[in-house]
């Protein structure tokens, strides 16, 4: 999205657009949100834009809060189940879901971290290993590995090199 004041200045307003949002259902009841959406279009590069939707990201189809939602109903359904109860493509929901696991546990970034700590510790009565890297400063776990020794912890340390 263009920050609004770049909007201002070098563009002018272009028609609407409309557009369908799936929102949070209502008693059971499929809840569409049609919106009349702002274009713009730069006067000098022919660069088409819309207006931000607050309650939306880009282009998606769905509310920040239908994906929440979404969110929760898979910690307990699977997403067959979900599409069906929610009357949403298999797809939709699989992107919302993809979406969140990229947000939440895709690998942490290394910057800033100037201090770390490594740690081996036993799981089910010592005949299983594992390695954990903390960033000392923020108390962040930043990775954990299989099995013990320099091996286990060997990627992550390869990558903080780079």
């Amino acid at each position: 999205m263009l920050p609004l004041l770049w909007i201002s200045l070098c563009c002018e307003k272009n028609g609407y657009r409309l557009r369908d949002f799936v929102g949070l259902p209502i008693g059971g009841k499929r809840v569409t949100i049609r919106m009349k959406v702002q274009r713009y279009k730069c006067k000098e590069c022919d660069f088409d834009q819309q207006e931000n939707i607050p309650f939306a990201t880009g282009s998606r189809s769905y509310t920040h809060r239908f994906a929440k939602y979404v969110v929760d109903l898979l910690r307990g359904m699977t997403l067959q189940d979900v599409s069906n109860h929610l009357g949403v493509s298999w797809d939709t929901i699989k992107e919302i879901h993809s979406s969140y696991l990229e947000r939440h546990y895709s690998p942490p970034s290394l910057d800033g971290v100037e201090n770390i700590g490594i740690d081996e510790f036993a799981v089910k009565k010592g005949h299983v290993y594992k390695t954990i890297v903390v960033d000392l400063d923020s108390g962040r776990v930043i990775y954990v590995g299989e099995g013990k020794g320099y091996e286990s912890s060997e990627e992550i340390l390869a990558e903080s090199q780079t």
